[in-house]
């Protein structure tokens, strides 16, 4: 596991060890080296579900945000392998790119330059108008 948030959103005001946003450095690192760009992706996607954010498309590609204008990458035409999981290369023009899709691209998706800080007009809102970060 990469990240995790208290809640979507987090709680409001609470202080609390059971409130904030946690990321693995060792989930980020390779030997002594630190995926800096994922780290960053992976603190932004967590404090996205803090303020209000769900995945744009879950892990088995059949469930989805509520958001109009976030693509959807369904699993009954994207799960290329049948394996009942949509990565992010399956979804890659389905919304793979999405700070919020379900999983990071793999390795070797980011040393081509493969990166998830897309985000939609009502993502942004959402974001924008989160009680929590007034």
């Amino acid at each position: 596991m990469l990240g995790n948030a208290a809640g979507m959103p987090g709680s409001m005001g609470d202080v609390n060890s059971w409130n904030g946003v946690l990321a693995s450095l060792t989930a980020h690192a390779t030997g002594t080296e630190l995926d800096a760009q994922l780290l960053g992706e992976t603190a932004a996607h967590e404090m996205g579900h803090q303020l209000g954010l769900f995945h744009t498309t879950e892990k088995e590609g059949t469930v989805f945000d509520i958001l109009s204008d976030t693509p959807e990458c369904s699993s009954s035409s994207q799960d290329n392998d049948s394996n009942g999981t949509v990565t992010a290369e399956e979804c890659d023009a389905f919304g793979g790119d999405n700070l919020m899709f379900w999983t990071s691209w793999s390795s070797a998706s980011r040393s081509t330059g493969k990166k998830q800080e897309e985000l939609s007009s009502h993502q942004q809102y959402v974001l924008k108008y989160s009680p929590i970060a007034k």
